[in-house]
């Protein structure tokens, strides 16, 4: 290296060490400029219960507040906190004796950060699953009366849930239970609600369940149809790769893409090459007629029909017009943990008890497994009892696992018991 690089190397390392060293002088001014301002800010609780108003989009009144600083940044210890309930909404206030907000420097340059962190302790979430999806139905003190809910949608703290009960109603089922959490915290992050802490079943003293991941998603979409000019090439794409298939999966998740022009194309191919056509939506299902296999879940199939499904005698009716007004060869409900009901034109009604009910983790992706795996052993030549058997193992493998998880041939092989066509083992 010449003299001239030399130099100029030298001089580049010590603008850098300027520029880091006026970092930290400037970084330690600002630290005790905020030690000095708490205690100035700590005697306005009002200008501090504006700012959390805002953040959880209802009324929060403090009655008072100390501040101090902690490694981690300034903290204040709030004193007889009131939080109303969201303009417009009915519920009792949530009142807490005493309550943690730490400031978190970092929110003002991570995005996936806030300023703002409350800590609450001792409380109840309320979670409700109904035809319409997952809600928080309500947040308040432990078997508090009409607990006031809680939007997350634009939640702009993070929540730190101290000793939380969590109480969950699967309206669908006709279930309810008890979770218990140490520490639970919730953070919105554009579009996503992230759950992260570890939770245990009540009165299950070892078994707990750590959710490092997503466990909450608010998806926002329009739903709208697609482009004229986007939905003829796709269309054109369709026709060119269909005949290159064993079978066609359509996965409709109301996006606009599977749209009624394209299932169209899809199945003109399909019926003329004598392809394997298989659905699973969850919008409209009467789009998807004369199809080998149409799949839905119980909230699905209740709301094409307008009927509440509540027995076996229900499922099968339910099936029965399904593959009437369908046409196709076989309907699939799954049913979560009481199974799958399927109905077979050529032989006729059948339910498939859950392959695994007692090591559930997380049911995330468990529909998109079990219509993968029932294509894939219909295109091997499987009937559709025979591949629907197959799907209902191949769920029961990856419910065991957090996250989107996937099963290998392997694991498949292994978990498969001897089944005859009506599933005796």
């Amino acid at each position: 290296m010449n003299k001239v690089w030399r130099r100029r190397l030298h001089r580049g390392a010590r603008g850098l060490g300027w520029v880091a060293g006026v970092l930290v002088i400037l970084f330690a001014v600002l630290t005790a400029l905020a030690q000095l301002l708490l205690p100035l800010l700590a005697r306005h609780p009002e200008w501090v219960a504006a700012q959390l108003s805002q953040r959880l989009q209802r009324p929060v009144a403090i009655a008072s507040m100390a501040g101090r600083w902690t490694p981690s940044g300034p903290e204040f210890l709030l004193h007889q906190v009131r939080i109303g309930a969201a303009a417009g909404t009915d519920g009792a206030a949530l009142e807490l004796p005493e309550s943690r907000l730490k400031l978190d420097l970092g929110g003002w340059l991570l995005p996936s950060r806030h300023l703002f962190n409350v800590y609450m302790r001792g409380l109840q979430l309320d979670l409700l699953h109904d035809a319409s999806g997952w809600r928080v139905s309500g947040l308040g003190t432990a078997a508090g009366a009409n607990q006031p809910a809680l939007s997350l949608r634009h939640l702009s703290v993070d929540l730190w849930l101290d000793d939380l009960r969590v109480v969950v109603t699967d309206a669908t089922l006709g279930k309810r239970y008890t979770l218990l959490s140490r520490q639970l915290r919730i953070s919105s992050q554009g579009d996503r609600i992230r759950f992260g802490g570890s939770l245990r079943r009540e009165g299950v003293a070892e078994a707990s369940v750590r959710f490092p991941q997503q466990m909450m998603r608010i998806d926002r979409q329009t739903g709208r149809d697609l482009d004229a000019q986007i939905r003829d090439q796709l269309s054109a794409v369709v026709r060119a790769a269909a005949p290159l298939a064993d079978a066609v999966l359509f996965s409709d998740y109301r996006g606009g893409v599977v749209s009624r022009e394209v299932v169209e194309t899809s199945m003109d191919v399909c019926r003329a090459q004598g392809t394997i056509a298989t659905a699973d939506s969850q919008g409209d299902l009467f789009k998807f007629r004369r199809l080998n296999v149409v799949k839905c879940n119980q909230q699905e199939a209740e709301a094409a029909l307008a009927d509440k499904l509540d027995g076996e005698a229900s499922f099968e009716r339910a099936a029965a017009t399904l593959l009437e007004r369908l046409g196709a060869r076989a309907v699939v409900i799954t049913r979560g943990g009481d199974g799958i009901s399927m109905l077979d034109a050529r032989r006729g009604y059948a339910h498939i008890p859950a392959a695994n009910r007692t090591e559930v983790f997380d049911v995330t992706g468990a529909g998109d497994t079990v219509i993968a795996v029932l294509t894939m052993a219909l295109a091997a030549g499987a009937s559709e009892y025979q591949a629907t058997c197959l799907a209902n193992i191949a769920a029961g493998l990856v419910v065991r696992r957090l996250g989107n998880a996937t099963t290998t041939v392997e694991e498949l092989t292994n978990a498969i018991q001897p089944t005859n066509e009506r599933g005796g083992t």
